[in-house]
């Protein structure tokens, strides 16, 4: 395989150099059904900012995490660490289709009882993806937003 007197980097080089051209044609089809049945991990496509300053005058706050992947992820979020429980509060609901929280306040609560660290999780048979982490802080006279 090396020429004689050939310096074996250069016929690696050229041997890897053979292998990325052919890779690189290498196209996932556009066809929707092949699409459909390709596997993939979960990715996080959009989710609230990482310091996450809401007005206590707002009735909801809302704290998006959306994920795409195949299957379909499922969501689940944690607060300073701890996993939180859907529905053991009826004041958090999760959109459908979706990660994104939903805090109401039409009822009574104060938002302040809600600040904290957040962080979701979307998981399918493929892997777990996390969004960043989000600092929910309710705005005082003292916070100052530049």
């Amino acid at each position: 395989m090396l020429a004689k007197g050939g310096h074996p980097a250069l016929t690696l080089m050229s041997l890897l150099l053979l292998l990325w051209k052919e890779a690189a044609g290498i196209e996932v089809p556009q066809d929707s059904k092949i699409q459909q049945d390709l596997k993939q991990p979960p990715t996080i496509i959009k989710q609230s900012v990482k310091d996450y300053i809401v007005d206590p005058r707002d009735n909801t706050i809302i704290i998006e995490c959306e994920a795409k992947g195949n299957p379909v992820p499922t969501f689940s979020w944690r607060r300073n660490g701890r996993f939180i429980t859907i529905g053991k509060d009826p004041r958090v609901t999760m959109r459908k289709r979706s990660g994104t929280l939903e805090i109401g306040f039409r009822n009574g609560g104060r938002p302040e009882d809600y600040e904290g660290e957040y962080q979701c999780f979307a998981t399918n048979d493929f892997g777990v993806a996390l969004s960043n982490k989000i600092l929910l802080r309710v705005s005082s006279k003292n916070t100052f937003i530049f």
